[in-house]
């Protein structure tokens, strides 16, 4: 059960940080990289692989220079660029489209709060009781025999043998 609690919030927890990264991205896009000397747009992925002409850079800043005008620069590592491109953009098409987020049950506040009296002692949860409650109880004990004496009192007219009382028999009808 508790294996099964803990997988249970994993994915909660992956599902809703994932919400929260595709909302906080729809309201704050990447910036498009271009390139310094032609201008154009450079393809580039923060979190995939990035396609590096130059080797010692290989974090999340993008190219400065795209492949045409890099390829002026240093020639011998285009073709490798090109293939690493080429494999990635297959291994996109295999992969298909991103799967949609999981939709997940918002967090919801507590519907009650818990009462203190003036020396910080929790209070019963009825909202005009006073009465001092301890351990894990949330209502004291008159609350608790009230409100089983107000359910037996709503409950008493349906108390039987299984038998409806409330309907009448259609051979006595006139």
């Amino acid at each position: 059960m508790l294996a099964y609690h803990r997988r249970y919030n994993a994915e909660r927890r992956a599902a809703k940080a994932l919400a929260a990264k595709m909302a906080y991205r729809e309201a704050n896009p990447l910036p498009q990289p271009v390139c310094r000397e032609c201008r154009r747009n450079i393809p580039f992925h923060v979190h995939g692989e990035r396609i590096s002409l130059d080797h010692g850079t290989a974090g999340m800043r993008p190219p400065s220079r795209c492949i045409f005008c890099a390829v002026r620069r240093n020639r011998y590592e285009v073709r490798a660029a090109v293939a690493q491109w080429i494999r990635r953009a297959d291994r996109e098409i295999a992969a298909g489209p991103p799967p949609k987020p999981k939709r997940v049950r918002p967090w919801t506040p507590r519907q009650r709060s818990t009462r203190h009296n003036a020396a910080g002692e929790r209070l019963c949860w009825t909202e005009t009781c006073v009465t001092v409650v301890r351990g894990r109880e949330k209502k004291c004990a008159a609350c608790k025999a009230r409100e089983a004496a107000n359910a037996a009192r709503l409950l008493a007219a349906h108390t039987g043998r299984g038998r409806r009382t409330d309907l009448q028999s259609s051979r006595w009808v006139a």
